[in-house]
């Protein structure tokens, strides 16, 4: 058996899931870069859960490991044909092109002067992690400006309880 590179793995497409069978599991597995072995990782990866899910699945006994952390590829697709929920969510993330850019520096520049501040003035810096963050959160019902105006508020809220430190010569 081969061992699983999460290198060789990719992340799935999350409008595709395939057939309810064992083997349309095992082929979706292996178009992924899943082989006979996989750890941990690769099947957080690959199936788009977090790797809290898979070591619970272990401990429940789900998926049996034979070794720390890593499985055979057929105990894998057992558990994933057990929960099915796994193999056909459809999590979007939201899309970052340029226009999408454009919008998050507009608000930006409009309406958060403190915020530029906190980030030395360098409004692209500060367009940058927000698209950043933006791509790792989920795509809900709100729109757009409503998730924009969500990571502006949880980074503000993340600096004021930064801790900063102070010039002895500015308490004396």
């Amino acid at each position: 058996m081969e061992k699983t590179n999460i290198q060789e793995c990719t992340p799935r497409n999350v409008s595709e899931a395939p057939g309810f069978s064992y083997r349309s599991v095992m082929q979706w597995l292996a178009e992924r870069g899943a082989k006979g072995i996989i750890n941990t990782r690769c099947v957080a990866y690959i199936v788009g859960c977090s790797l809290r899910t898979v070591k619970n699945a272990e401990r429940n006994g789900e998926i049996k490991a034979i070794d720390k952390c890593t499985y055979e590829l057929d105990s894998v697709a057992r558990w994933l044909m057990k929960h099915p929920r796994f193999l056909a969510q459809d999590r979007p993330s939201w899309n970052i092109d340029e226009k999408a850019m454009a919008d998050i520096r507009n608000i930006v520049v409009s309406k958060h002067q403190t915020l530029i501040q906190m980030f030395n003035n360098d409004v692209d810096e500060l367009v940058q992690e927000i698209a950043c963050r933006l791509l790792k959160k989920k795509k809900g019902k709100c729109s757009f400006s409503t998730a924009v105006y969500s990571v502006i508020g949880y980074i503000k809220r993340e600096n004021l309880h930064r801790i900063k430190t102070v010039p002895i010569s500015t308490i004396r």
